[in-house]
C-alpha cells in the first residue's frame, strides 16, 4: 500500500459504490473487539469493521487493543455481500494525542475540497462535517 490513500469519513466509504475506493485512511474510536483479528471503528459518522489479519502478531500484542482506543487505520477497502470492511495495512494508536479528532476532521474536509473536488458529485454538510461524498 502506498499510504497516499484517500482520507475519508466512514460514511463516505459506506455510501460509495463497491470497488470505487481502493484504499483509504480513517480515524476513529474502537467501539467493539469482535475477535483478535477484527475490531469495529466509529468515527462519528458511522462504524466499519477493520480486519487486522495482515498485521504481525507481535504488533497486535503490542497495542493491546481496548475499547475506547483512538486509532488511525490505513488499508484496502473490501466488501463481501455488500458489507464494507477495511483490510488494515497500518494502524497507529493516537489515544494520547489531544487534538487528534478535530485535526482529522479538518484534514478530511480539506482533502475532499482540494484533491477530490473534480471527482465529487455531491457533498452533504451536517453540523460542519462532511457526511457523504459520492465519487
Amino acid at each position: 500500500m502506498n499510504h497516499c490513500s484517500k482520507k475519508l469519513f466512514i460514511k463516505q466509504i459506506l455510501l460509495s459504490l463497491p470497488g470505487s475506493i481502493a484504499e483509504c485512511s480513517i480515524q476513529g474510536i474502537i467501539v467493539d473487539i469482535v475477535d483478535p483479528n477484527r475490531v469495529i471503528l466509529d468515527d462519528g459518522t458511522d462504524v466499519i469493521l477493520v480486519n487486522l489479519t495482515l498485521l504481525q502478531t507481535t504488533l497486535k500484542a503490542y497495542f493491546d487493543f481496548t475499547i475506547g482506543m483512538y486509532a488511525f487505520v490505513a488499508g484496502r477497502v473490501k466488501s463481501e455481500s455488500n458489507i464494507f470492511y477495511i483490510l488494515c495495512d497500518k494502524l497507529v494508536n493516537l489515544s494520547e494525542e489531544p487534538n487528534r479528532e478535530s485535526l482529522w476532521n479538518i484534514e478530511v474536509v480539506y482533502a475532499a475540497l482540494t484533491f477530490y473536488k473534480k471527482n465529487m458529485k455531491k457533498v452533504l454538510f451536517s453540523t460542519g462535517n462532511i457526511l457523504a461524498t459520492q465519487f
